[in-house]
């Protein structure tokens, strides 16, 4: 298989046309926004502790995961913000 961050600087490659700016991170989005993991989480319908890994970077979520996390955050997190942590 590939490695996850090879999947999205493939994706992005395919999405040069793509033009939203890279705003911020997600910890930055949740931080400004005053959302806790929890929250998130059930907006994007997964585990709090797997949000909060998500936004230490410790885990880079899946393409699906990122289509939900632009969808949750009206693009100001989107998948190039994951690229810069891979």
């Amino acid at each position: 298989t590939i490695p996850c961050h090879a999947r999205l600087k493939n994706v992005f490659d395919m999405h040069s046309a793509y033009d939203t700016p890279v705003a911020m991170t997600l910890e930055q989005y949740m931080e400004k926004k005053g959302i806790k993991d929890a929250e998130f989480a059930e907006r994007i319908g997964k585990d709090r502790s797997l949000v909060s890994r998500y936004r230490r970077g410790e885990v880079i979520p899946s393409l699906d995961v990122i289509a939900r996390i632009e969808a949750a955050t009206a693009k100001a997190v989107s998948f190039r913000d994951f690229l810069a942590s891979s």
